[in-house]
């Protein structure tokens, strides 16, 4: 274990794994819900400081959309994280350093690309998305500025992403636990003090967003002692570093993208059936988020730890790491999902006001969603696991082609036939039932292909212990 700045960069390769599994994944855990209290933090002061339902939905409306645009570009964070994983693994230190300095130069472009298309085209895909008129200049504010902070964003979670290959989910969480502040008390400042409403939330973020990408690079560029650190002089693209990013995290971001688009068409028709359903959509998938985000970190896990050991050519590391992340996840998935489908009426209320005239309307939809997601989101919480497993052992083709397949055509499938012609499954109980329909479809899809993968890519670590074998015979 290798002492760094404010945190430890973890030997995923030896030892007790599943107790480096659990230390590595709770900093991830504790990261990803402060990014969804952030969120939560933006949709409570405009409902309650600044203008009500309509900004909370204005907000709300605008994640499916913003998911799809980021979540591509994010995709590539996970190449990113599995070449410094495994170079790690393989004590490949000039490589490790070159994939460091490639990720962030990716990030870079990538942030002002996204950036750029999603600015000057919010205002189309809110329409596309059958957003309801009297939101739609609101949630098109609040997407303009949002899309301003995407080169911040997209540093930080691509510095995140090599600080975990290298083994160190600490300081990510160290860089979120500034930046909340920041976003939070910038909330209360610009909502409140400033009447700024949605406005004011979307500046909170760009600049809170810039703090952390400023805080990630600063934690890569300040320990001389890590196992790589950032050098202003020496930042560049390198040539075989970025095609092997680019070739894992290319599929990886194209998953991402089939799988929101889904996502997107469901949050159209959910929008279509008014600005009472979009509210309580809004407010169950904020909260049932923190579900997700604590089964997703194990997934990111997963990927930092099976690409460490593939680089050190331990298999049997490799099965007993997707058994465990296995394990872990049904056991936490059920148990969690439990306690959050008994407390959905608190839960909720933190966002639905009880003084809103469609309270008990929007409960009742919003009870209706987090009851179906909570209940199944284990299922999910697997699938991602079998993702981030094959994306460790170097296959990122497979699960984008597998969740195209099982999540995106199965869900427009449905959309476009019984839920359009039957009137018996044109309910928005029906369309949240898909979600989880798709994810076990997916499930069966991986448990099939999952051994011939497996097969490949130990055969793969045989013939290079063979060659390494045969060159030290040589010389």
């Amino acid at each position: 274990m290798r002492k760094s700045f404010f945190g430890n960069e973890i030997d995923l390769t030896t030892g007790n794994l599943f107790k480096k599994m659990v230390l590595f994944t709770i900093p991830l855990i504790l990261t990803t819900v402060l990014q969804l209290l952030y969120t939560s933090a933006d949709l409570f002061v405009v409902s309650n400081f600044g203008g009500g339902d309509n900004s909370m939905g204005a907000v709300g409306a605008n994640g499916s959309l913003i998911n799809l645009l980021v979540g591509t570009f994010l995709g590539l964070s996970v190449g990113a994280n599995v070449v410094v994983a495994s170079s790690k693994g393989a004590n490949n230190r000039e490589k490790t350093s070159r994939a460091m300095y490639s990720s962030l130069i990716i990030s870079i472009v990538s942030g002002f690309f996204v950036g750029f298309i999603g600015y000057f085209c919010s205002k189309y895909f809110l329409r596309w998305m059958n957003t309801p008129e009297n939101i739609i200049d609101l949630a098109s504010q609040y997407l303009k500025i949002y899309f301003l902070g995407m080169p911040f964003l997209l540093v930080y979670n691509f510095g995140a992403s090599i600080l975990r290959g290298l083994g160190d989910s600490k300081r990510p969480f160290y860089t979120l636990v500034i930046t909340g502040v920041v976003n939070i008390g910038l909330n209360f400042l610009f909502v409140i003090s400033f009447k700024m409403d949605v406005v004011g939330v979307a500046l909170a973020t760009v600049i809170s967003e810039a703090v952390s990408a400023i805080a990630v690079i600063f934690f890569l560029w300040h320990n001389k002692k890590a196992y790589v650190w950032f050098d202003f002089k020496k930042i560049k693209l390198y040539k075989e570093e970025t095609i092997e990013i680019l070739k894992i995290g290319i599929p990886s971001g194209l998953q991402s993208l089939v799988f929101s688009i889904s996502n997107v068409f469901i949050q159209a028709q959910t929008n279509s059936f008014g600005e009472i359903a979009v509210d309580a959509n809004s407010a169950s998938n904020n909260i049932e988020g923190y579900l997700y985000t604590i089964l997703n970190s194990l997934s990111v896990a997963v990927v930092a730890m099976v690409a460490q050991n593939y680089g050190a050519k331990n298999k049997e590391n490799i099965k007993k790491i997707l058994k465990y992340s296995l394990f872990t996840v049904v056991g936490v998935g059920l148990v969690c999902g439990t306690i959050f489908t008994l407390l959905r009426t608190h839960l909720l209320n933190i966002l639905i006001s009880k003084n809103s005239q469609f309270y008990d309307q929007e409960m009742e939809i919003a009870k209706t969603r987090f009851t179906i997601i909570c209940l199944t989101y284990f299922t999910c919480g697997v699938m991602d696991v079998l993702s981030a497993y094959l994306r460790g052992i170097k296959f990122s083709i497979s699960p984008t082609v597998i969740t195209f397949f099982g999540c995106t055509i199965v869900r427009l499938i449905f959309i476009y036939t019984l839920f359009k012609y039957v009137d018996y499954f044109h309910t928005l109980g029906w369309l949240y039932a898909t979600y989880p329909i798709t994810w076990v479809i997916t499930i069966i899809l991986y448990v099939c292909v999952l051994p011939r993968y497996t097969k490949k890519a130990f055969t793969n670590l045989d013939d290079e212990l063979n060659l390494e074998k045969r060159s030290l015979s040589i010389s």
